[in-house]
């Protein structure tokens, strides 16, 4: 991910027996740690200032975590599920969507910051992956299932419209 003056790069280092979260800085070729990594960190999303969105297992199985760089603060941000991942932030940070899982069902999931007590779910499959929110957060790109072929569904944060975007070929 990258930093938003996209100036530094955001690595998980996975050649440690705990994988630490990098900074690669562009300009001046330098590698610097922002976090000491856990068992599991990963699917890390730089938002703007100095948040840095991850999942993590700290607490036993992956959860989303929100670290703030100047203060060295993690902060858990989700609670519910057997694991969470892959988190997407909105350019304004208001909104985050996720992927939970809950036994063998998938679960796109939306977190209002401003209404941070009881996400919610949009979507439900066997297959839901990689969610990207809009810089506005309102709508969520994601890879879903159907049928026997992976396509790109596109929903918007309240899950009232969803789309699936199909290729004729492919």
């Amino acid at each position: 991910s990258w930093s938003p003056d996209s100036q530094h790069l955001l690595i998980v280092n996975y050649q440690m027996h705990n994988p630490s979260l990098l900074s690669y800085d562009t300009l001046s070729d330098n590698i610097k740690t922002l976090m000491p990594g856990w068992s599991l960190d990963c699917d890390p999303v730089w938002a703007k200032d100095n948040f840095i969105y991850l999942a993590s297992s700290r607490s036993g199985a992956p959860h989303i975590y929100r670290y703030e760089l100047n203060k060295k603060l993690l902060e858990r941000i989700t609670f519910q599920g057997d694991g969470n991942l892959s988190p997407s932030i909105s350019k304004d940070r208001l909104t985050m969507a996720y992927i939970q899982r809950v036994k063998d069902e998938y679960r796109l999931m939306i977190h209002f910051f401003r209404n941070p007590s009881k996400p919610q779910n949009v979507l439900s499959g066997l297959y839901l992956q990689d969610p990207k929110i809009s810089d506005d957060g309102s709508w969520v790109l994601l890879t879903e299932k159907q049928g026997r072929r992976n396509v790109i569904g596109l929903i918007d944060t309240h899950g009232q419209t969803h789309i699936r975007l199909i290729a004729v070929e492919g």
